[in-house]
């Protein structure tokens, strides 16, 4: 049957509606509700981008987050690499306001998202640019890095097991995501063969989060 021409991801995302994901409450621009005082806010706004909170492995690197800063870690220096909408690196900056955060994606819709939800969330530390994996000058301009994020698809994650180690402080820690828990094993080989071992694990409906240190 004929249906009414209008801009279905637009109208599908306002359906969505506010989530609470541990400390943190995400909620879209077009939520006219109240924000819980006790809850972190995250204004994600686009469906352009991958990352609005309500897929598992968004949830769940957004509790590896949160779980690193009740541990009292503190990190001063944060890659997001394929940051998509931006909602991990908003959610680093809203964690550790005093530290340096680079977005690179490969999409040009992810680093437009990104700087809109560096603004709209006042986060004026993270830099956000359009690059191919590792490769981009805004990294080895500011590395080492403490903490990288990186939520994308495990075989790319395999092949950039040994560009994040090179990039890793001695000491830092790193979020993959992006996995099946039947992938666990070869991301975490590759991992483990460039110095790197496992910190901590959330399943979340067969998706796996790895918290890993150097």
């Amino acid at each position: 049957e004929k249906i009414e021409n209008k801009n279905w991801l637009e109208h599908v995302y306002r359906e969505f509606p506010p989530l609470t994901i541990g400390d943190f409450f995400v909620f879209g621009e077009h939520y006219d509700g109240k924000i819980p005082n006790n809850l972190i806010p995250l204004q994600i706004s686009t469906a352009m981008a991958f990352g609005s909170g309500e897929h598992q492995t968004t949830q769940g690197c957004l509790l590896a987050l949160q779980k690193l800063k009740k541990e009292g870690l503190k990190f001063t220096n944060i890659l997001d690499m394929g940051c998509g909408s931006g909602i991990l690196s908003v959610a680093a900056a809203k964690l550790w306001p005093d530290a340096k955060i680079t977005a690179i994606d490969i999409e040009e819709d992810s680093v437009k998202a990104t700087k809109q939800h560096a603004i709209v969330n006042n986060c004026p530390n993270i830099l956000a640019a359009l690059g191919d994996g590792y490769s981009h000058k805004a990294i080895y301009k500011n590395k080492k890095f403490d903490l990288i994020i990186s939520n994308i698809f495990a075989n790319i994650l395999i092949n950039f097991a040994s560009d994040l180690s090179k990039n890793l402080d001695d000491a830092g820690y790193a979020i993959l995501a992006g996995l099946l828990d039947r992938q666990i094993e070869k991301v975490l080989e590759a991992h483990v063969k460039h110095s790197m071992q496992l910190h901590d694990k959330n399943i979340i409906d067969g998706w796996t989060i790895l918290s890993l240190k150097q």
